[in-house]
């Protein structure tokens, strides 16, 4: 019989890719996601329990019966008009759901964090061992993931059954959800010669580790099946700079990167002036000072022990980007020159 699988958070750019992966593996998958949630594109073969991480008996319903769970719920948002929605979702609601499983006797949840949560780098990649308190954070988001992290190591030191995972900036084919940050904010700006298009933050040096969508798929499913409990896995991918990512960009598109520089104090201006707007008429932004923040440092990382205890494997960033192309011209979002 086939081990029964939770995945909560599986909506997004990450857990629709996942699901799909693990129903394609032979799991049993169930899925827990909120009413309103977009459900295009998951497989027909997966059962689905409506419910949210913040209440406690849909996570109890959720889990009931199940071998193994993916946690890979979080608030992916570089702005919302309450902040502790943060902290409902990315703390309580992990917290709720590593207390459901352990009531629950699964053998092992698997929890997507974030590079965020272990850091910047601002020199060589780190590890997982790098991890270490701090005090300043770029966004929400980061604070968030971080305090999560903290909790974690808590957990571990109680016994809790659960082992990490550490994706880093994640691109590829598929939703162009706040998730798919690289797609939705980086290439289809430019390919599609929107204003933001026009301009690369600071001087393009910032070095980011693009992990490939399919590769932290794939990673998450070795966790689960050879991760060990009371560990994390960093799944990151190629280190490279903004220069690099568009240079890439124009080879398959053939739209040249960015011909301006927009210096992170302008940036920030502008993002003070989107947050004025966002709070008069609630919509989300384009950019925020935090979001700028964000360039202001590396976010490098060192994928050895994935590679060496799981078989993590991945992607190049050059084939990435080539396939990422092919698949926005096919979907209609640009045509190549």
């Amino acid at each position: 019989m086939a081990n029964k699988v939770l995945v909560i958070g599986g909506t997004g750019f990450l857990g629709k890719a996942l699901v799909n992966r693990l129903v394609k593996e032979k799991y049993s998958v169930r899925l827990l996601h909120r009413e309103k949630s977009d459900l295009t594109g998951i497989d027909k073969a997966v059962e689905k329990v409506v419910g949210d991480v913040t209440d406690k008996k849909s996570l109890e319903t959720a889990y009931s019966g199940m071998d193994y769970a993916f946690h890979s719920a979080a608030l992916v948002t570089q702005w919302c008009r309450d902040k502790s929605t943060f902290d409902r979702i990315n703390v309580e609601g992990f917290l709720n759901s590593m207390e459901t499983a352990k009531k629950s006797k699964v053998k092992k949840v698997i929890y997507t964090s974030s590079f965020m949560a272990l850091g910047p780098s601002n020199g060589k990649p780190i590890s997982e061992d790098d991890f270490k308190k701090r005090s300043y954070f770029h966004n929400e988001y980061e604070r968030t993931k971080y305090i999560a992290e903290l909790k974690l190591h808590d957990l571990w030191k109680k016994g809790y059954k659960i082992s990490a995972a550490y994706p880093g900036v994640i691109y590829g084919p598929g939703d162009l959800t706040e998730g798919n940050i690289v797609v939705r904010n980086f290439i289809l700006p430019r390919v599609q010669k929107q204003f933001l298009g026009f301009f690369l933050l600071g001087k393009g040096k910032g070095l980011w580790s693009y992990s490939y969508i399919d590769d932290v798929v794939d990673g998450h499913i070795k966790i689960l099946e050879k991760g060990k409990i009371g560990e994390g896995y960093i799944l990151a991918g190629e280190n490279a700079d903004h220069r690099k990512l568009f240079a890439l960009v124009e080879e398959f598109s053939g739209v040249k990167p960015p011909p301006l520089k927009m210096p992170f104090a302008m940036a920030k201006m502008k993002g003070y002036m989107d947050l004025a707007l966002a709070m008069l008429f609630g919509k989300q932004p384009e950019v925020t000072p935090n979001a700028v923040r964000v360039f202001e440092s590396d976010w490098a990382y060192d994928s050895s022990k994935a590679v060496e205890e799981l078989g993590y494997k991945m992607t190049p960033l050059k084939k990435g980007i080539k396939r990422t192309m092919e698949w926005l011209e096919k979907n209609g979002y640009y045509k190549r020159k």
